[in-house]
């Protein structure tokens, strides 16, 4: 019986990359490849102008390659980027280190520099294949039975002897690594539905250790666990047999570890006791009632789990090392710790008071924002008195007279100076008197006026404050006219209080100022914390896959190619369409326009963007940036300024975290399935346009081939119910062979426009029978697809297991390992007297 419900499915994949053979890179030579690689690796030398004439000159007539090389290095920052890989293409590697050597003459490079790292890395690059393939497989688990497993206890019995038994049982589970990295990140866990000694549970959670404890690659799609494998040469046979070996030692070693963890994990104790009439219901009491000895046996029992290993689709790969993937993110998370620095900084206001003057006091508050100061009071002020004396009566001229002159310094002053003035009418023909108390009196009588004057200067009232009384004495004078003009001079306490304010009014400013920046700041910073840590882990995994999408066109295509964004005028054409939108939701009156979006926005404009739209298109459908695999390496490469950042940091989510630290990140793009030449030829020639010979265009059509043949996609309407068995070489061979007939029916079908009626009808004739040396069945139309193709297996016949079970093309994966594990189940076995030899 099969046990559906009791199957575990567990998604892995294998990684392989190709290190190129000496007949390989021989077969390369004078072929388009390379184009970006070349072009980064031409970048990276920086030929000087005066540099590429002088190699210019020795290569002249002589060296035509080295010539177009040092053309195109001298006009790299005006030249578009694509273009320049395209006329590098062509060009032998081996004549660019040529080239590099000699740049290394003409500079006086050292051997082990910066130079000589550049031309080792390139000249490494040019041994490694940059298309890989990814072979999808999963790993199925189900029950295949139960089986006494090894010896638990064993009750030996005297005649006549009780004995009691105590039988406890308990599981034991234990999650290290952050919950092993948060349950594998996205997928659903099956704790609480599965028991703790449950294979596939275990299997899962031991492909999930040993991917987050080897900080190996990560595979961002629906895949688990990614096994890595390097194979010589670009022949597809060799690299089949080599990562399936690598992909079932690693599996297999999965599934190892996860059985022994299950059984260590299940606990069954065992106590022997000798019962004196004491019954308990939670003992067993065993009695032998014979005459001779007896043994009683406790096995444990075992689930048996057959576990295969499918392979079910075929993806190519190109790779390429990024620096900083999460660059923009990482920003922003520096950006919360500078803004924590600053908000760390205490308020400090360095001016004092001593530091303002009558000249820099405005310019102060302009820095501060304070642009209403105290104003500082005038250096002096003047006071303008009058006041009259008289008329005096003739008969009271004689008499010695007095009057008061009183007048008030204003507050924050001092007398300095002043000037009494006298305009005296007097008594013609008599002698008069008049003197100005606190100062000195001058006057005249000049004979032929009546109107003289008098005046004084209160001069000992200098320093003087408040309110002041000046007198003056007058005798035999008919009257006057008296003016005081009094000036006051600012008092240094005013100077040093004015100063004060103005100290206390900077500094309130200045104060407002760093609160009015520290709650900018503080909101700043609750901004990015949410827009960093509000995130679910799908949301994060979405977002690296964007940066990655982004990073991996800037560095591959170039920063100025225009592919990882867009030409500048494409740019401008959508910036203009939101500012549109922007002014038309602000309801301010404009031009009247048919479609307000694309006002401003010209034919020519709306026709560029279109066609980039295309090439947009093209980019997201040629690779699976849903199923992105990459590899990051450690913090410290790159940048030792980040490096020291990214030591300690840490992220509430794992792999967040290791996106955030790593100092590069290999990125395997997995290509499409019908895009395979198409992307070959864009970053080996940099063009997409046209044909080529280059060496990974026809592996590209290996691939593709091999993928449609083996893996159509879609299944049929009626697939075949089990897997493609390849497990025995002769399967493999047989395989091998239908991969052949497939690839001719269906060229027939391209050439004539219809599938063949027979396998006879092919150019070939009829295909050689499989490896039992029996003849291929070929129906036409098929049970569930066009036509049918299948190997009956060892015994000719339909159905059939082991080496006689049929070998079909509609088959949709391939099962190409299997093997037993076994975990423990809650049974307990028992028998008496077991043999020796037969003690498991």
């Amino acid at each position: 019986m099969e046990r559906t419900n009791s199957k575990r499915v567990l998604f892995t994949a294998n990684h392989v990359t190709t290190t190129l053979s000496g007949e390989d890179r021989e077969a390369s030579a004078g072929k388009p490849e390379g184009a970006l690689r070349k072009l980064s690796f031409v970048r990276a030398l920086r030929v000087t102008p005066q540099e590429a004439r002088r190699l210019g000159e020795q290569a002249a007539g002589v060296d035509h390659d080295l010539r177009d090389t040092l053309q195109v290095a001298v006009q790299l920052e005006t030249m578009p980027h694509l273009a320049a890989a395209a006329r590098l293409a062509r060009v032998a590697p081996q004549r660019l280190l040529e080239m590099a050597d000699q740049v290394a003459l003409l500079r006086g490079a050292e051997p082990g520099g910066a130079f000589s790292t550049t031309r080792e890395a390139f000249a490494q690059q040019l041994k490694v294949s940059p298309i890989g393939r990814l072979h999808l497989e999963r790993l199925e688990m189900y029950t295949a039975g139960v089986e006494r497993g090894e010896l638990v206890f064993t009750v030996p019995m005297a005649p006549g002897e009780t004995v009691t038994v105590s039988h406890k049982e308990w599981s034991t589970s234990s999650q290290s690594y952050e919950d092993i990295v948060q349950d594998a990140f996205e997928s659903y866990s099956e704790r609480g539905v599965a028991e703790k000694t449950d294979a596939s549970m275990s299997t899962q959670n031991e492909a999930k250790h040993a991917d987050a404890l080897s900080f190996g690659a990560t595979l961002t799609g629906s895949y688990g666990p990614v096994s890595l494998t390097t194979t010589l040469g670009l022949n597809n046979s060799n690299e089949t047999h080599d990562s399936l070996s690598s992909s079932m030692r690693q599996n297999k070693e999965v599934t190892e570890k996860a059985s022994a963890r299950a059984r260590q994990e299940h606990k069954v104790s065992i106590k022997l006791e000798s019962s004196k009439g004491v019954e308990d219901t939670s003992f067993r009491t065993i009695t032998n009632p014979g005459a001779n000895p007896r043994r009683i046996d406790y096995y444990k029992m075992m689930r048996k789990w057959k576990t295969d290993l499918f392979r079910y689709g075929l993806r190519m790969t190109y790779d390429l090392a990024i620096p900083t993937p999460g660059v923009r993110l990482w920003a922003r998370w520096r950006r919360i710790a500078a803004i924590d620095a600053e908000l760390q900084v205490p308020f400090v206001f360095a001016l004092q008071p001593q530091d303002l003057t009558t000249l820099n006091y405005v310019a102060e508050g302009v820095k501060v924002g304070a642009l209403n100061l105290p104003d500082l009071p005038d250096e002096q002020v003047k006071l303008h008195l009058t006041n009259t004396i008289g008329p005096i009566a003739e008969g009271d001229r004689h008499t010695m007279g007095y009057f008061k002159f009183e007048f008030d310094v204003p507050a924050g002053y001092e007398f300095l100076a002043a000037t009494a003035t006298a305009h005296i009418n007097r008594w013609v023909g008599e002698a008069w008197h008049f003197r100005w108390y606190s100062g000195f009196t001058t006057y005249h009588e000049p004979p032929a006026f009546t109107l003289i004057e008098a005046i004084g200067d209160f001069r000992d009232f200098k320093g003087a404050t408040g309110h002041l009384t000046g007198v003056c004495m007058y005798q035999t004078i008919l009257s006057a006219a008296l003016v005081l003009e009094v000036t006051c001079s600012r008092t240094h306490a005013v100077y040093l209080d004015w100063r004060r304010r103005v100290w206390e009014a900077l500094q309130a400013a200045a104060r407002a100022q760093y609160q009015e920046r520290m709650a900018r700041l503080q909101a700043e910073r609750d901004r990015l914390w949410r827009e960093l840590t509000a995130k679910d882990t799908l949301s994060l995994r979405r977002i690296e896959r964007e940066e990655m999408l982004r990073l991996v066109m800037l560095w591959l295509l170039g920063p100025s190619s225009g592919y990882s964004n867009a030409p500048g005028n494409v740019q401008a054409t959508i910036d203009r369409l939101l500012a549109n939108e922007q002014f038309h939701m602000s309801g301010k009156p404009g031009p009247m326009a048919d479609s307000p979006t694309f006002t401003g926005v010209s034919g020519a404009d709306w026709s560029e963007a279109i066609l980039f739209g295309e090439l947009v298109k093209f980019v997201q459908q040629a690779v699976e940036w849903e199923n992105l695999l990459y590899f990051p390496y450690a913090y410290f490469w790159g940048s030792e300024n980040q490096g020291r950042d990214k030591l300690l940091f840490e992220c509430a989510d794992p792999e967040h975290q290791r996106f955030l630290r790593a100092g590069y990140m290999r990125v395997v793009l997995t290509i499409r399935p019908g895009f395979e030449e198409d992307f070959t030829r864009l970053v080996e020639t940099g063009s997409l346009q046209g044909g080529g010979s280059s060496p990974y265009l026809p592996i590209a059509q290996e691939i593709a081939n091999f993928a449609r043949t083996n893996y159509m996609g879609i299944p049929p309407a009626n697939p075949e119910k089990h897997a493609r068995p390849l497990l025995y070489p002769q399967q493999r061979r047989t395989w091998a062979l239908m991969e052949s007939v497939i690839a001719q029916i269906e060229q027939f079908r391209v050439d004539e426009g219809h599938y063949p009626a027979t396998l006879a009808d092919l150019p070939a004739g009829a295909p050689d029978p499989d490896a039992w040396g029996n003849a291929l069945v070929y129906a036409l139309p098929g049970s569930g697809n066009d036509y049918d193709l299948i190997s009956l297996g060892a015994d000719a016949a339909p159905g059939g297991d082991e080496l006689d079970a049929d070998i079909s093309s509609a088959a949709g994966a391939s099962l190409v390992a299997t093997w037993f594990e076994y975990t423990p189940t809650s049974g307990i076995d028992l028998e008496a007297d077991t043999k020796p030899a037969d003690i498991a």
